[in-house]
C-alpha cells in the first residue's frame, strides 16, 4: 500500500521554513505558501519540521 502525503507550508515567512526529510531522498525546504507531495510505503520515514531559517 502507498500513501500520498501533501504538505502545505504555513509559517512566518521572515523567520521560519518547513523542512521535509524522506528516507532515501534529498531534503526539501518549503517557504510559506509552498507545497510538496511525498509518498509513504514500505519502511520509508517522513519527517516534517518547522525550523528557523538557515538552521
Amino acid at each position: 500500500m502507498t500513501t500520498k502525503v501533501k504538505i502545505d507550508a504555513h509559517c512566518n515567512s521572515e523567520t521560519t521554513e518547513v523542512r521535509v526529510k524522506v528516507s532515501g531522498e534529498n531534503e526539501q525546504i518549503l517557504q510559506d505558501g509552498e507545497s510538496a507531495e511525498v509518498h509513504a510505503y514500505d519502511d520509508r520515514v517522513i519527517v516534517i519540521q518547522e525550523v528557523p531559517k538557515g538552521s
